[in-house]
């Protein structure tokens, strides 16, 4: 399975908050990232699908699924996904395509697991509510702001080592994820799937 995401911090962290599915017997080959800083618009996501069901015949690696992870960055995540509902059909032929949506970005995630967010910062995160961390609005200014003003892919990367995935599932949007990568099994118990196939 390969995620397309939109930048570098999904490439960086997607790897660490997606470990336990190895348990499952789910292989996350690569995470890909538009290049050059372009945005995840759904033409360059179809790109970049083509490029990797490309790569993985030459390399005879038989791809079975593309996950696209797309930011709402605080917009409607069921309009969100309606920019790219077409996508699924539009490539079945090459590969399955399942789209999920983070509410924000997905730094939010962190916030659901205060006790390993505070490991990874050293330090108090004030009032931040656990229960729902995609409510929590411009999490990547918060995090700046717990770092002191800078916060990069290497810092989202150090975070997500130490996340639990058990503790990051009171993100419905996390849940999305996790289902989207199951082929739409059952989310998080109590939790509203955004995804679409």
């Amino acid at each position: 399975m390969v995620v397309i995401a939109s930048g570098m911090t999904e490439r960086r962290t997607l790897p660490h908050l997606l470990r336990h599915m190895d348990n499952e017997g789910i292989e996350l080959v690569d995470v890909r990232i538009p290049p050059g800083g372009y945005d995840l618009t759904p033409d360059m996501a179809e790109r970049l699908v083509r490029l990797v069901c490309r790569e993985s015949m030459t390399a005879g690696s038989g791809l079975k699924k593309v996950v696209l992870l797309v930011d709402a960055d605080g917009r409607e995540p069921a309009m969100v996904l309606q920019r790219f509902s077409h996508l699924p059909a539009r490539l079945a032929e090459l590969v399955m395509v399942v789209t999920t949506v983070a509410k924000w970005h997905l730094e939010a995630w962190f916030f659901a697991d205060g006790q390993g967010l505070r490991k990874a910062l050293g330090k108090s995160l004030g009032r931040i509510e656990e229960a729902v961390p995609d409510d929590i609005e411009s999490p990547k200014k918060r995090l700046k702001d717990l770092l002191g003003g800078t916060y990069s892919s290497t810092d989202a990367e150090k975070i997500a080592r130490v996340l639990s995935p058990a503790r990051i599932r009171r993100s419905p949007s996390f849940c999305a994820l996790e289902a989207a990568v199951r082929n739409g099994a059952k989310p998080c118990p109590g939790k509203e799937l955004t995804s679409t196939q």
